[in-house]
């Protein structure tokens, strides 16, 4: 295929710009883009601007997942008040009202299309439940008013999951081919604004102020995280995996083309991110589905990042990290040891999910200077679930991921991606608290109802 034939030239056009621009992240942009335009200038017998025509209607999704993806592009900078210490985000509000409103057109055939067992509906409602009572089965002596402002935690939770529940109702034409328009607009969206924002805010010590950590040199787009948004960065990178594998499969030759672009421009994206928990995560994805469907694309990637590996002396760095105990791990052990301290008093019904901080201020274990959200949880999901609402509620969480994962199978290419999606976040979350993360968790449920509403045969 002249696509695969072409990419053996994308890592010496890289590796010479990074040179010449003293391998600063900017080379890296320019790079990408005119890879990218090579790629788009090598399809024969397609004009650009007809190209990109296309390209612009495949993005058209119906307005309530316009809405969401606008409060996912907007990020924390939609938080009120801003900063970090802010309790809301613009996302939280339009998922209540994407919420409400598909509870008053909710169409239970709709949503029983899903096929989704019983016995997993069942499975997460004990989990909410569980996580609702966590907060009032302890001794902590909880003010009233603190009590609720804790409990925005696992409200956020069941707004997750009654968002997934009735987004058939929502968007009843909701498909596979719409979750991909929504994966494109987002991969879109988040990797030219971070692209901006490593050209005009590189340094993020000025938002110090607003708790934020001071990155530098870091592509955090509007999430402001970059560990965070490698998460994100996972899942995009899923949904285009599987695209490409449906598009060879089917012989769209156009379609195969452009999903190969955005997995090269997420690849870029991840790299520039610097973070060693969204490599991870992006290389356990494409690994993956590398290992089963896409050997060739796989072979392709590898050619592209590890020449930018060796050559970008921090990209080596962070990489290397990943073998050694530096600073950074030593605050994640940490972190954890905290969080052993504080379970010990309710190992059973736990502390309360979302009375981390309270919990402890009472044990003796809050680092000082901690300010905002940064002392409200572990680095670790699932140990957030155990500390919260003991074992339990991290039996129930464990117990609703995995149904999910049985749910994925025998449904083909996309089916696999889900399974490889999870899979790569669940060793994500183990140090990113990610899976309650809305701009991980939200593309997520958007994926995995789209999984559930495709019969197995279609996409086999």
């Amino acid at each position: 295929m002249r696509l695969l034939r072409a990419l053996p030239l994308f890592p010496i056009l890289i590796a010479l710009l990074a040179v010449w621009s003293a391998l600063s992240p900017l080379s890296l942009i320019a790079a990408v883009i005119s890879c990218l335009l090579f790629l788009m200038l090598r399809a024969r017998g397609a004009v650009l601007t007809g190209w990109m025509q296309r390209q612009t209607e495949s993005l058209k999704i119906p307005w309530e997942l316009g809405i969401l993806v606008g409060a996912l592009l907007l990020g924390q900078l939609g938080r009120i008040p801003p900063g970090e210490g802010g309790a809301l985000l613009m996302l939280d509000l339009v998922l209540v009202f994407l919420v409400v409103r598909g509870m008053l057109t909710m169409n239970m055939r709709a949503v029983r299309q899903l096929r989704f067992s019983g016995g997993s509906v069942w499975v997460l409602a004990a989990f909410v439940v569980v996580l609702g009572m966590s907060l009032v089965l302890n001794d902590l002596q909880i003010g009233t008013g603190e009590l609720i402002r804790n409990s925005f935690y696992t409200i956020r939770v069941v707004l997750f999951l009654l968002f997934a529940g009735l987004l058939p109702t929502l968007v009843p034409a909701f498909s596979w081919e719409m979750v991909v328009r929504f994966i494109r607009i987002l991969t879109i969206g988040w990797v030219f604004l971070g692209f901006i924002q490593l050209w005009v805010l590189p340094d993020l010590a000025v938002l110090s102020a607003l708790g934020w950590d001071p990155h530098v040199g870091r592509l955090v787009s509007t999430v402001l995280d970059p560990n965070f948004l490698g998460g994100s960065f996972a899942v995009l990178m899923a949904v285009h995996g599987a695209s490409f594998v449906l598009a060879r499969k089917n012989g769209q030759d156009s379609q195969q083309r452009a999903a190969a672009m955005y997995i090269m421009l997420l690849a870029v994206g991840t790299l520039l991110t610097f973070s060693r928990s969204g490599y991870i995560a992006v290389v356990a994805v494409l690994g993956i589905l590398g290992l089963t469907y896409l050997r060739r694309l796989t072979l392709g990637a590898l050619i592209i990042m590890i020449p930018l590996a060796l050559a970008v002396p921090r990209v080596r760095e962070r990489v290397g990290g990943l073998f050694s105990f530096d600073a950074t791990s030593q605050q994640r052990v940490d972190s954890w040891v905290r969080g052993f301290k504080v379970a010990e008093y309710f190992p059973i019904t736990g502390n309360g999910y979302g009375n981390y901080r309270v919990a402890q201020e009472l044990a003796g274990t809050l680092p000082p200077g901690s300010t905002g959200h940064s002392g409200a949880a572990t680095d670790s999901t699932f140990f957030n679930f155990f500390i919260g609402a003991g074992v339990v509620g991290l039996a129930l969480a464990i117990a609703a991921y995995l149904r999910v994962i049985l749910a994925a199978r025998r449904r083909g290419v996309i089916g696999f991606s889900v399974i490889a999606l999870l899979t790569a976040l669940a060793v994500h979350s183990i140090i990113v608290n990610s899976l309650v993360n809305p701009f991980v968790v939200l593309p997520l449920l958007v994926v995995i109802v789209g999984m559930l509403r495709e019969s197995p045969e279609r996409h086999g």
